[in-house]
């Protein structure tokens, strides 16, 4: 079951958020949102870390915290899938491996898309056992 997935939602935008939210729960994700960088770092750090973080670069305290970079620090196995508006900006900022870009906000089927593959290339093992229900192969 996909719910065994976390995802973090990082915009500044309460109702992006908020219906970025409904729609992954509905797909059967854990979806948890932060308003904020400093959110992330919290979320990130916590006993509920998430498997995938959406994040808008648009959301404050990004650049402040050198956000990605410290993601690629301390987290450097983290999937991070970037939705945000292409912007000058973007050309200068050094993308960490394992970062996606989606261009376009407004295509939910898109990042529904992109989730399960980085799902499928990320957590291969974890998304069999989900699959199969989440029985373990030990013998009694």
């Amino acid at each position: 079951m996909k719910g065994k997935f976390r995802i973090l939602i990082a915009d500044r935008n309460p109702y992006v958020r908020q219906f970025l939210r409904r729609e992954l729960i509905a797909e059967g994700y854990q979806a948890t949102v932060a308003k904020d960088g400093r959110e992330v770092l919290s979320v990130i750090n916590s006993s509920e870390a998430p498997d995938i973080l959406i994040l808008d670069l648009d959301t404050p305290y990004i650049f402040e915290l050198s956000l990605l970079e410290l993601l690629h620090e301390d987290h450097p196995d983290l999937p991070i899938i970037i939705q945000s508006w292409p912007a000058p900006e973007l050309n200068h900022l050094k993308m960490p491996s394992g970062v996606a870009f989606l261009e376009n906000k407004e295509d939910i089927e898109l990042l529904k898309k992109t989730i399960k593959e980085v799902i499928e290339k990320k957590y291969p093992l974890r998304l069999l056992a989900a699959k199969l229900g989440g029985q373990s192969s030990s013998s009694a």
